[in-house]
């Protein structure tokens, strides 16, 4: 993952040497996405989170509840820091607005020599806009990196493998049917209880984490969970989306071959109850099935939809996921089912 631009990456530049800064190791952590300049006493509608925030003070000179209100609002917007030019308007700034700042682990950064804040929006703006070339860049390598796998046919666990080693996220494949596909891989006991929570924290839309819907041919067939001990950038959701994408490929490319195979089964069985087949080929035909089967131990059903059911425009969509149910059903209790949809019925 590409780092993202922090307080502490700014105070580096030339612009900041000689800076009485007041932030705590925390605040310095704070992500800068866009320098603004703000002279307006009202600054909640300007901002739209991550700025660093430029003022000379003037609007709120010689009056400490202005001051603490410009303080308060730009903080209520999750602006990234403040830097106030000190000797062109104002002397200093109150110390109410120092202990604000330092309770909230916001930080604050007096500049006492003479600076054009056209200078460091341009330092810090080209700045930014190299990091997000680079990161782009670094997304569409990430995009034909998938397509590769993808193309490759290994798999599922080779997606997942590339996201973490990409972004160095945890991410987790939970599909509707089946278990979950987690990397890192944990034990299962962990696993279960870790999920618990990282699903409970999404639904409160925690900053550390993220879903993704993984949808092909219009159904919803699982999604992908990825998390951090920190909020996640914007880098991390858009490799989430991408890796979703490929996911989702995967599985279509999965699930065509599942329906070949299927066709295949279907007309072997519409063949077997047609009486086209002999005892000894029904049993070879089985047993490269299930190379465990014992004859004798097998049964015909026969599931008659209701007359409703029948009339339904979405009869055929039901049938599909009424099998793959029957299918998962059958099997966690043991049984090697081989299914067919033949003339609106399930066998």
């Amino acid at each position: 993952m590409t780092d993202s631009l922090t307080v502490r990456d700014i105070l580096q530049r030339p612009y900041f040497q000689g800076s009485t800064v007041y932030a705590s190791e925390k605040a310095l952590q704070r992500v800068v996405e866009w320098v603004h300049i703000l002279e307006v006493a009202e600054v909640g509608h300007l901002l739209n989170g991550n700025e660093l925030i430029l003022t000379t003070g003037l609007v709120w000179q010689h009056n400490e509840e202005m001051s603490l209100s410009f303080l308060r609002q730009i903080m209520d917007r999750n602006a990234s820091g403040l830097c106030i030019e000190i000797g062109r308007v104002i002397n200093g700034i109150p110390d109410a607005m120092i202990r604000m700042a330092e309770q909230a682990d916001f930080p604050l950064i007096l500049i006492t020599h003479e600076i054009r804040y056209i200078d460091i929006t341009r330092d810090i703006h080209t700045w930014i806009i190299n990091l997000q070339q680079k990161k782009i860049a670094e997304l569409e390598n990430l995009s034909v990196r998938f397509n590769e796998l993808i193309l490759s046919g290994t798999g599922l666990q080779p997606l997942l493998n590339l996201f973490h080693d990409t972004t160095s996220k945890p991410i987790v494949y939970l599909p509707l049917e089946g278990k979950p596909l987690c990397v890192p891989s944990l034990p299962l006991d962990r696993q279960q209880k870790i999920l618990e929570q990282m699903l409970a924290l999404n639904k409160q839309q925690d900053p550390r984490v993220s879903t993704h819907q993984i949808r092909v041919m219009g159904f919803e067939i699982g999604e992908l969970l990825i998390w951090s001990e920190e909020s996640l950038d914007k880098y991390d959701l858009l490799a989430l989306d991408r890796c979703a994408t490929a996911v989702a490929q995967e599985q279509m490319r999965t699930i065509f071959w599942e329906e070949r195979r299927m066709y295949r089964q279907n007309q072997w069985v519409h063949d077997w109850l047609a009486g086209n087949h002999e005892e000894k080929e029904i049993k070879e035909y089985i047993l490269s099935l299930i190379p465990t089967y014992k004859p004798g131990q097998n049964t015909v059903i026969v599931f008659e939809p209701e007359l409703k059911t029948l009339r339904s425009p979405d009869f055929e969509t039901a049938l599909i996921q009424k099998n793959g149910i029957a299918r998962t059903i059958f099997e966690q209790e043991g049984f090697f089912l081989i299914p067919a949809l033949m003339n609106k019925q399930i066998i």
